[in-house]
């Protein structure tokens, strides 16, 4: 997986790496030195992931367990912790502890995580991403009450992209 200047790979059994640009702890080292190699990420064997997802300067992991960390890049809020500090360590999102996470999706500078009883969104909205009806950045996960009565499918989002779309299950494209 790609982000704007950095890569993190999983290897089959479960070990995470990272290398490249890490200016704001994108490459999860504690540090904030480039990685020309990469290097496993601190987490490594103490959680199992189970989807891990890029944004263009930050990371998402869902675990076996549900539970949901960031790190990397945190100007609009796209870690989900609070505030904007960047962080070069993994973060456990306190907001998704409670829920049943199961799925996380990353965009240029925002985080989308799907639950059992819908979708949060946070980070970046410049541009409307949220889907909250506003353009003001959430630094934490917010319900996205438009979209809780609809079943979601998948929700597709990149990293270089400061939007989404979102498939329910009647194969049906919202676009946020």
């Amino acid at each position: 997986m790609a982000g704007f200047d950095f890569s993190v790979c999983v290897t089959e059994d479960g070990m995470i790496y990272a290398f490249g640009g890490n200016a704001h702890g994108q490459c999860c080292a504690g540090d904030l030195k480039n990685r020309n190699q990469a290097r496993k990420i601190s987490c490594s064997g103490k959680v199992i992931p189970a989807k891990i997802v890029i944004g263009g300067q930050h990371g998402l992991m869902l675990t076996d367990k549900g539970h949901v960390y960031s790190w990397g890049r945190n100007n609009h809020g796209q870690l989900g912790v609070g505030g904007f500090a960047d962080t070069a360590n993994m973060v456990l999102l306190p907001v998704l502890q409670t829920k049943q996470v199961i799925s996380v999706y990353a965009g240029a500078n925002f985080s989308v995580a799907l639950t059992e009883n819908g979708l949060y969104t946070w980070g970046g909205n410049e541009y409307g991403q949220l889907g909250l009806g506003d353009k003001s950045n959430r630094f934490i996960p917010a319900l996205l009450v438009a979209m809780k009565s609809i079943p979601v499918e998948r929700v597709f989002a990149s990293s270089s992209a400061y939007h989404m779309f979102i498939l329910d299950k009647e194969d049906r494209l919202h676009a946020l």
